[in-house]
């Protein structure tokens, strides 16, 4: 588990990368730094959430990603099939967002192990 949350990080952090020429890369670029540095975290040093004001930070951002999956949730019929995402931001966003609170939940499941 250790190692997918460093190839979740670097895949977080090149959304990131790929929003710079987004016109709200602030938007999009703190929400998709958020399970980067999450998922980072947990590979560096899981201990570090050991502390209450860590795993305080934790519990809100990873509520905030799931609120915000649920927001963006793709409204679009058929939103799997690529021509849908593929021609429709909307639809992409939400994907985005899956993607973001998977990525959190893989997160906390792998504190979760490695701090039994």
């Amino acid at each position: 588990m250790k190692y997918l949350n460093l190839l979740l990080s670097i895949l977080m952090f090149l959304f990131v990368f790929v929003q710079y020429n987004d016109p709200d890369f602030y938007y999009w670029g703190i929400i998709y730094f958020i399970p980067a540095f999450s998922s980072g975290l947990v590979f560096l040093n899981p201990k570090i959430i050991n502390k209450l004001s860590s795993q305080l930070l934790f519990i809100i951002l990873f509520i905030g990603i799931i609120f915000l999956t649920g927001f963006y949730w793709p409204k679009d019929s058929l939103w799997w099939e690529v021509d849908v995402w593929w021609n429709t931001e909307a639809v992409r966003e939400g994907m985005g967002m899956m993607i973001s609170s998977i990525v959190m939940i893989i997160s906390a499941l792998s504190f979760k192990i490695q701090n039994k």
